[in-house]
């Protein structure tokens, strides 16, 4: 008989999903992950990636380089450590936490004392959104009695981003893993409501939670924002075509649409999330819109996961 999976075997089946998600979704680029160095060790085995923490006694710099990252005190600081090493995603997993020890040996302090508030991995798993050089991406544990409570934090980094598409990404990062009320919470902030992305996210809220009264609210100030989708960037466009569609606008939807394709290209569609990817293909078969290539099509497709 063969016996039941343990959680460390399903553990480890995890670490290697999300390392050749990130292979995957890296393209043509070399994708470098920083994470426990135990997970990094695992990342390189089961998908191929590079890490600056793995556990060899040859990469002792390594190890002290991401001590430098977990523990820096600004986030300044962190970005500039991150560039210098060539990161391009932070991962971590619930059941990997070796990060506050690492910060404590880097700032001299004892293995029992609390994790001081100002170190960077701290603010990271604390703030809802993230410095505006990285970006939350969603992924989803499955349904199993080994991850019950467990969860995987997964951030890329990004060109620097202004305060109000960090805040508009943040929320739809929510809004694919089901988190509404985190959603909501980040929609609630008055400083970045004027503009069209801002009113997209509102309507994707109000649509998620079944509120009618809301989505035509904010359906209405999209409409009146049109003129701004132009400057869009790929991601926020599609979700505006999403929210015009849903408000049964197609011609509209089309006319956006159009103009998603014709910003589209092989680079974009990895800066894309699996939902986001995932409406284009939908949108683009409910709206007869065509994309620039059945290449890029079939590239797009392989990127979603199995379901």
């Amino acid at each position: 008989a063969v016996p039941d999976f343990t959680t460390d075997d399903m553990q480890n089946l995890a670490v290697r999903d999300v390392a050749q998600w990130i292979k995957l979704w890296s393209g043509p680029d070399q994708p470098v992950v920083l994470a426990s160095p135990s997970t990094t060790t695992k990342m390189l085995l089961y998908g191929g990636v590079r890490g600056v923490d793995t556990l060899y006694w040859e990469n002792l710099p390594g190890l002290r380089a991401a001590a430098k990252v977990f523990a820096a005190r600004s986030d300044d600081e962190a970005q500039a450590l991150a560039t210098r090493l060539g990161l391009t995603h932070i991962v971590s997993f619930s059941w990997e936490t070796f990060e506050p020890a690492m910060v404590m040996l880097e700032r001299g302090l004892p293995a029992d004392a609390p994790l001081p508030t100002d170190a960077f991995y701290a603010r990271l798993l604390k703030s809802p959104v993230p410095p505006l050089w990285l970006q939350a991406v969603p992924f989803k544990l499955p349904q199993h009695p080994a991850f019950e409570g467990a969860h995987v934090r997964i951030w890329k980094v990004v060109p620097p981003q202004s305060p109000a598409t960090a805040l508009a990404r943040t929320t739809n990062f929510y809004l694919e893993l089901g988190q509404l009320e985190l959603a909501a919470k980040l929609a609630e902030q008055d400083w970045w409501q004027r503009d069209l992305t801002a009113m997209v996210m509102l309507a994707a809220i109000a649509s998620r939670d079944g509120d009618r009264e809301g989505f035509g609210a904010a359906l209405g100030q999209v409409l009146a924002r049109l003129n701004q989708a132009p400057a869009l960037a790929l991601d926020e466009h599609l979700h505006l075509v999403v929210a015009l569609a849903v408000g049964q606008r197609v011609d509209l939807a089309q006319v956006q649409l159009r103009a998603c394709m014709a910003k589209l290209d092989e680079k974009s569609l990895f800066q894309l999330s699996v939902g986001t990817l995932n409406d284009l293909l939908a949108l683009s078969d409910a709206l007869n819109v065509p994309w620039p290539s059945a290449a890029l099509r079939e590239t797009a497709q392989g990127l979603l996961p199995p379901k």
